[in-house]
């Protein structure tokens, strides 16, 4: 009865997970919702990161209701937002409201950003606390993999099904309803033990030092290792939300390309990405599982060699000729941008007390809504910067790929950055030559 109930509750958190990676596509819809408003590229970037700011700043105040309230109500209040938010935007482009605004939309956003969190937020505390410890980094890995994933299938149901605005309205009814789709999961069991390391056999102590583990927030704010990871999500994952966010423009150049063919599609590179991070998500989580409770690796190994595969693929930004090799760049952040995205929830649930694992993941993912807001801004200024002035009103007037290009320098100062942050936190945690453990089950 014990493992149908994991394996319920497992369903239920993918099952909400699937919901709230919708607010991955906004590159499906973003390029034509600034046609038919007539919203500049940074007017856009600034609708696109308005979700993202709401997604991770809620985060902690998400993290604590849900802590509190449990997963029954939180999910169903993240069912009514995720819809008054697509809802609200498809009103918009059908001209069915009394602006067309972008600041409207933004508020729209806002509401699809919040309820992500929601969902999220449950789907990460049901597997934390029903699942054993010793798989969390698969559990985590599942349940963020369909995250990803689900930007891949609303992306190929999205070139199937939608061909004007008008089909928003089906849409926005469509996507949110799976979040109301899994029963209620299971009533939460007791928070699973802390991991512990042994430095001597037979010698234990706890790995992740807390003297007030569950009393305080400042606590958990003013430890090292967790501004560490802070700065190292801010950035490296920033840059990916910048990524999927402004795909959509970037090939933009390409779409006159008769023999690019699928590839110059918004829908194939956003699939392209939205595959790659599931598939980062799943095979990430399970290797550190396996390093941590077989190989006997540190899992913060695994998080080093993911931010310089995030470096790597921005560097790949200066290769791109055309929407083949964009193609490759879109996997290439996805499984960098899936690892990241699956490493770093995990390592903070198992730093920090687990019987507040919302709050920590919550306080955690702030970072990505400085980052991501940051280089999304960057992106949008450096695009409208390269316009040609006689197509200054065009939203995607750019006809050629320098017109984005430069922003893959700033990205991968920011991995750069991000990858000594994380080797200093390796060298700091394995200076005694520790080795990581996870509890048992």
């Amino acid at each position: 009865m014990a493992k149908l109930n994991q394996l319920i509750s497992l369903a239920c958190a993918v099952l909400g997970m699937l919901a709230a990676g919708t607010v991955n596509t906004f590159s499906l819809f973003g390029p034509q919702l600034a046609r038919q408003l007539d919203y500049s590229q940074l007017q856009l970037s600034q609708v696109a990161g308005a979700a993202n700011v709401a997604h991770y700043l809620s985060a902690p105040l998400v993290g604590a209701y849900v802590d509190r309230v449990g997963p029954h109500r939180s999910s169903f209040f993240a069912a009514l937002l995720l819809f008054g938010g697509y809802y609200g935007m498809a009103m918009m482009c059908d001209n069915a409201l009394f602006t067309t605004s972008y600041a409207l939309a933004m508020v729209f956003a806002v509401m699809t950003g919040i309820g992500t969190t929601i969902a999220c937020a449950v789907a990460l505390l049901t597997v934390t606390h029903r699942l054993p410890a010793v798989y969390r980094g698969t559990a985590f890995g599942v349940v963020l993999g369909v995250f990803g994933l689900s930007a891949c299938l609303f992306a190929l149901l999205h070139g199937s099904l939608v061909s004007s605005a008008a089909s928003y309205a089906t849409e926005a009814h469509a996507t949110p309803a799976t979040l109301l789709l899994p029963p209620p999961p299971p009533p939460l069991l007791p928070p699973s033990p802390s991991p512990s390391i042994m430095v001597n056999e037979g010698d234990s102590f706890p790995f992740y030092e807390n003297a007030e583990p569950a009393s305080s927030w400042t606590v958990l704010l003013s430890d090292k290792d967790f501004i560490a990871l802070w700065l190292v999500k801010c950035l490296a994952v920033g840059v990916g939300i910048m990524y999927i966010n402004c795909v959509g423009s970037m090939v933009q150049p390409f779409a006159a390309d008769k023999d690019a063919g699928l590839f110059a599609t918004v829908g194939a590179q956003v699939a392209a990405f939205g595959a790659a991070s599931g598939a980062g998500q799943l095979v990430v989580g399970c290797l550190s599982d396996h390093a941590v409770n077989t190989a006997r690796l540190h899992r913060l190994w695994l998080l080093n060699g993911s931010i310089l595969a995030m470096l790597l693929a921005q560097l790949g930004g200066f290769l791109v000729m055309n929407a083949g090799s964009l193609l490759v760049m879109s996997i290439a952040n996805g499984l960098a941008f899936g690892a990241l995205d699956v490493l770093l929830p995990t390592l903070a649930s198992e730093m920090w007390d687990s019987a507040l694992v919302g709050r920590s993941i919550g306080w955690l993912a702030l970072a990505p809504a400085f980052g991501g807001q940051l280089f999304i801004t960057l992106f949008g200024l450096v695009f409208d910067w390269h316009q040609p002035a006689a197509s200054s009103l065009s939203p995607v007037g750019c006809e050629d790929i320098a017109c984005y290009r430069d922003v893959f320098t700033i990205t991968s100062a920011a991995c750069t950055a991000s990858l000594v942050v994380a080797v200093q936190l390796y060298r700091r945690r394995t200076q005694h030559a520790a080795v990581y453990l996870c509890a048992d089950a």
